[in-house]
């Protein structure tokens, strides 16, 4: 909603309700505030090593701080790579107030960003490279039975923006071992390698994202978006600490584990119901949830029973945890 506009710049509420923006640069500068609700805001470098075409980046991208935003709180908004971040909202609505320049001619592409070091522009249009990706759409909706061989054509003769491009097109197919082969077709491996990271990345917030969406209390939603959002284990607890000063923020993370632990949803495999929990997570006693909560602390001890160490090594195996053991 815009609230005031002027020549040169306007003032935007903007209402959030799906919870979270992508890795973003902005075209313009200002700042923004927290007006109701609160975010996760987690904030990046990028150190640029390859540019394909001037609207596809490869290098490494590099969480710099993530932290907890109450009401009230402001942040500038610097355009260019001087801010790279992504909002993580809590509250469905949130609302911030955003007081910008309409565009800074020296800002370059918006780009958007992945894990582990991608940039592309997704506002470039490329008409012939636009076109095809419809068509790519058409193959995967209506099943064609050549999908596989004529989208593996596609990509294998594309330069890399367009292979991205196009697996990003493909990314939602339900059949993951022809979406490997698909990226297999990328005639640069390690573009390859960097790619299927980025993808698995994103099946991990997707997972997370829907998980979330089962939880309806409001201390295990706030957990979950701190796992959606942190990449290290030292951002959990910052984000914890600055939610509940005073706290001891390991115990918390340990606790809320232990809870998920026993929140299970209503599936059906091969047509007959079952109830696991909700993130696949091995059964607590009171001195697993200790052991994790000094894990998570700092204290790198290693577990002292085979029973220990069969359950600290699900934990690690869980996508959905990866930012505790990082």
């Amino acid at each position: 909603m815009t609230l005031f506009r002027g020549r040169r710049s306007h003032i935007d509420a903007l209402f959030w309700v799906d919870g979270t923006t992508t890795i973003h640069q902005h075209g313009f500068s200002g700042a923004f505030q927290v007006l109701s609700g609160s975010s996760i805001e987690t904030r990046y470098a990028f150190d640029s090593e390859r540019s394909i075409d001037g609207r596809f980046l490869i290098g490494k991208l590099r969480v710099a701080s993530t932290s907890f935003l109450r009401p009230g709180d402001i942040r500038p908004i610097e355009s260019g790579s001087r801010l790279i971040h992504a909002l993580f909202h809590l509250e469905r609505p949130s609302i911030t107030i955003v007081v910008r320049s309409f565009s800074d001619a020296d800002a370059g592409p918006q780009y958007d960003y992945a894990l582990p070091g991608i940039g592309h522009d997704p506002f470039f249009m490329d008409v012939t490279r636009d076109r095809a990706l419809q068509l790519v759409g058409m193959l995967r909706t209506t099943e064609h039975p050549r999908f596989e061989g004529l989208v593996g054509d596609l990509i294998e003769r594309s330069d890399l923006h367009s292979a991205y491009r196009v697996l990003r097109e493909c990314a939602s197919l339900p059949d993951v071992s022809m979406f490997e082969r698909l990226i297999a077709r990328v005639r640069d491996a390690s573009a390859a390698d960097m790619f299927r990271q980025a993808f698995e990345e994103n099946r991990r917030i997707a997972f997370l994202r829907t998980r979330r969406n089962l939880v309806k209390d409001p201390e295990l939603r706030f957990f979950l978006g701190v796992l959606l959002n942190a990449h290290r284990r030292q951002d959990v607890l910052t984000l914890v600490s600055e939610r509940d000063p005073g706290v001891d923020a390991a115990k918390q993370v340990a606790a809320c584990l232990r809870r998920l632990s026993e929140v299970t949803v209503k599936l059906q495999a091969a047509g007959i119901p079952w109830q696991p929990n909700l993130l696949g997570l091995p059964a607590f006693t009171d001195e697993l949830e200790a052991f994790v909560a000094q894990f998570v602390a700092g204290g790198e001890r290693r577990a002292d029973t085979e029973a220990g160490r069969a359950f600290m090594g699900k934990l690690q195996a869980i996508p959905a945890l990866a930012c505790l053991f990082a």
